[in-house]
């Protein structure tokens, strides 16, 4: 599909660098806070917070922009400005100020708020729709592949040198970035009359429950959204890379050794996120049903063994439970956009995807908030990441619920089904 649809390649590839600075601007944020005094958990999970409250402030208006504008020009506004904010924080080095720091990193995060709806609701307008399953499997597996050649990328170089040199290549991707989307066609949202604004968008979704429970579905997995704070503290603590023989020699020449074992763990998450989505593909068979009864599995899956990353006394054990964990997590995530871009109309589409991002981002931050004070509180790492796994589970039991109830008042038909 790749080779044959130019308009897609350039949209894929385009996301493709994005992603990759994301993950250098993330573990150089981690390394930079530890410089200018942001020890502790709440440090971390602030930034993280800050990262995920501007979307959900902006993602009411992000999703009627995506249904109004041209969806190209606000995908390359929003990686220009990025690249500015990014090149921004390298004041750090001139005037260290965490509160500068933490404003920098919220207006990133509110531009990067117009990206994401804008690219999911342009992708059915320039792949056909046979394709779509093969382009929410490649667009999981694209994130997946960048988690973990970014986070291992990203995490050398700022363990070998430093938070500066992974801020310059944060920012050039979004340079590049603009480039294949100067490629892509520019495609305006016809718009019926009467149409584009958020009460037509809220409406639609109350009147299609199998829609707003799919938008539900991030949010689900959002209940473990503390998982980057979490495996950044196992990754510093109790599976530092030096308490491991595996990994203790690559530690031991690194300027930040703590970087080295948060690397690691960012890495096996990645893979996990990366095969997932190949592997549901092949279950569900591309039935709609089974999709659906996927996602509640995928809950159960991750619960069982994130609980078990806590157990595991070092780096090297830990390892396969995490990759392991995130293939439900891949799954969860492919087939709830899939779904959605196969029932949604193209004239919503940016609406209902800007309603799913900003429910993930609320249980994305309140999930953060509340570990990060547990861990302040003296939960230790390993006991918080159990406790997040199990809670999985509740996920889990109300999908099961959702898909008798659904299936009953909304049920499947012709090649939905």
């Amino acid at each position: 599909m790749l080779l044959r649809n130019t308009p897609y390649r350039r949209l894929y590839s385009a996301r493709l660098v994005s992603l990759m600075g994301d993950w250098f601007n993330l573990l150089a944020l981690v390394a930079l806070l530890r410089e200018i005094g942001g020890n502790g958990a709440m440090a971390l999970g602030g930034t993280l917070i800050l990262k995920s409250l501007p979307p959900l402030l902006a993602t009411p208006i992000a999703g009627w922009v995506a249904d109004r504008f041209p969806r190209k020009t606000i995908m390359i506004a929003s990686d220009v400005g990025r690249a500015v904010v990014v090149l921004g924080m390298m004041g750090q080095l001139i005037h260290p100020s965490l509160p500068i720091l933490m404003a920098l990193v919220a207006l990133q995060a509110f531009l990067g708020a117009f990206f994401e709806p804008a690219r999911r609701a342009m992708t059915p307008s320039v792949v056909a729709p046979q394709d779509l399953e093969t382009a929410g499997v490649l667009d999981a597996a694209t994130w997946s592949a960048m988690l973990a050649l970014g986070a291992a990328l990203g995490g050398l170089t700022t363990a070998l040198l430093g938070w500066e040199a992974a801020l310059l290549v944060d920012a050039a991707t979004y340079v590049v970035s603009v480039l294949f989307l100067l490629g892509v066609p520019r495609i305006q949202v016809v718009q019926q009359k009467g149409s584009g604004t958020l009460r037509e968008g809220a409406a639609y979704l109350r009147a299609n429950p199998r829609v707003w429970t799919l938008v539900l579905v991030k949010m689900g997995w959002s209940v473990a959204g503390a998982t980057t704070l979490i495996l950044t503290l196992l990754g510093e603590g109790p599976l530092h890379a030096e308490k491991d023989p595996l990994f203790a020699r690559l530690a031991a020449g690194a300027q930040d050794a703590s970087v080295i074992g948060v690397t690691v763990l960012y890495v096996s998450r990645g893979l996990g996120t990366a095969v997932g989505p190949f592997v549901a593909r092949w279950l569900s068979r591309g039935q709609a049903k089974r999709m659906e009864w996927l996602i509640g599995i995928s809950f159960a899956w991750g619960a069982f063994f994130y609980a078990g990353v806590g157990l595991m006394p070092t780096l090297s054990w830990a390892v396969p439970f995490v990759v392991v964990a995130h293939l439900g997590g891949a799954t969860a995530w492919v087939f709830s956009t899939v779904r959605l871009q196969q029932l949604v109309p193209d004239a919503l589409m940016g609406r209902v995807f800007a309603a799913e991002l900003g429910a993930f981002t609320a249980m994305f931050a309140a999930s953060t908030a509340v570990y990060s004070a547990l861990s302040d509180g003296g939960w230790g790492p390993q006991r918080l990441i159990t406790v997040m796994g199990l809670g999985l589970l509740l996920p889990a039991s109300l999908w099961v619920v959702r898909q008798v109830w659904v299936d009953r008042v909304s049920p499947l038909i012709g090649p939905q089904a």
